[in-house]
């Protein structure tokens, strides 16, 4: 139940009111990122956020605590998928509190903590995501060994077989050709012919690009939004691509004229994505820096702290982050962008039109409370076209 107003004082917070014990309770693993906005928030509730929200978590820290980044090495997405389902069956069937999986992280006992949960209900009720698990237990557990050798020869026949599936979809000659060939030839095309070659690989061999790849923004995937938008428009572009010829597709990019493609085909799902469209259609894609600031924060929390990526110097001017004096002050506008991407309903071309008229802490504010660091944010939410305020 939603949060509401509420005359008892023993059902609220100092934030949010509540209709009964039970209705905040339930609410606690949305609630807590509101409740403690700047402080450190246990990754086993970012781990129950994204199970109550069905998608695989990318924050980091989470991955590593809860397994999916050994599911993803072993068994690709549907690895990280099946993983997902079991935290789903325990934190939103079962009925697990968030703090007692904590605990068993914190005992090393997780999978034991699980196996204890899933077998108090028949068999057949469990599915089939949890015997998958206790038949790959390494993937929860570090005193057993990962075949990395194994992971890694299975992820280059994977890449090896959507080379071959993309060269024989655009009609590549020699037919015949080994990847190794393939590659050494398609080095030599020009760099946006390459770029989609590339795209055409990666979604023949069932992947996508990543945050951290050149195509997560040149071809739009940069648009998505929190709740997995960017796998629908791999699927989108696998459909696209066989329909249309390679050199269909070639052209369409070299004119940025992509949306249109997706029209002729009938695919109007992206056809109809006004972000997606306006990415697109422009000419010199990326000259908007809003797009450098999503890819930005798309890379911050799917990437290892110790190697944390830093704005390119359109994002750092326009978005303040060149007004930050130390990396506190940066962290805190990582946390307000962060949570205006991935927890409201902000567009971020709006977010565009508010930078380009020095609007950026009004507009921000609309949906990030910036307490108790208002008077920061307003200092480090300020750019080029900001007016200057004698009271600031």
């Amino acid at each position: 139940m939603a949060a509401m107003e509420s005359s008892s004082p023993r059902h609220g917070c100092r934030k949010a009111w509540y209709c009964s014990q039970r209705c905040q309770k339930e609410d606690w693993i949305m609630h807590i990122f509101d409740c403690k906005l700047g402080q450190p928030i246990s990754t086993v509730y970012h781990l129950a956020r994204a199970c109550r929200r069905d998608l695989i978590p990318v924050d980091w820290h989470t991955r590593k605590d809860y397994g999916f980044d050994r599911a993803g090495q072993a068994f690709g997405g549907a690895g990280e998928s099946k993983l997902l389902g079991v935290y789903i069956g325990l934190f939103n069937y079962l009925n697990v509190p968030p703090k007692d999986v904590r605990t068993w992280r914190d005992e090393g006992r997780l999978v034991e903590g699980i196996k204890e949960a899933f077998d108090k209900i028949p068999a057949q009720s469990r599915g089939a995501y949890y015997p998958w698990l206790m038949q790959n237990r390494f993937i929860l557990d570090d005193s057993l060994t990962l075949d990395t050798t194994q992971a890694l020869a299975e992820e280059q026949e994977s890449l090896n077989n959507g080379i071959l599936v993309a060269w024989a979809l655009i009609g590549g000659h020699p037919k015949g050709a080994t990847p190794d060939q393939i590659l050494h030839q398609t080095k030599q095309w020009p760099a946006k012919k390459l770029a989609c070659w590339q795209l055409y690989a990666m979604l023949a061999g069932r992947s996508r690009p990543g945050p951290d790849l050149a195509a997560w923004r040149s071809f739009g995937f940069v648009v998505a939004g929190p709740t997995g938008e960017e796998l629908e428009m791999a699927r989108q572009y696998r459909a696209l691509i066989h329909k249309c010829t390679f050199d269909e597709f070639h052209a369409a990019y070299a004119s940025s004229s992509i949306p249109d493609l997706f029209r002729r085909y009938g695919l109007q799902d992206l056809a109809n994505n006004s972000r997606f469209c306006d990415l697109m259609s422009d000419p010199s894609p990326g000259m908007k820096s809003v797009w450098g600031l999503k890819q930005y924060l798309d890379i911050l929390i799917s990437s290892d702290p110790s190697s944390r990526p830093k704005p390119s110097l359109p994002v750092s001017v326009d978005y303040g982050y060149a007004n930050c004096k130390n990396l506190d002050e940066h962290k805190l506008l990582d946390e307000a962008y962060k949570r205006l991407f991935m927890e409201t309903s902000a567009d971020p071309l709006e977010l565009h039109q508010a930078c380009i008229k020095g609007d950026l802490f009004r507009f921000v504010g609309k949906f990030v409370k910036f307490a108790p660091w208002a008077k920061k944010y307003k200092r480090l939410l300020r750019n080029n076209h900001t007016k200057t305020d004698p009271k600031a």
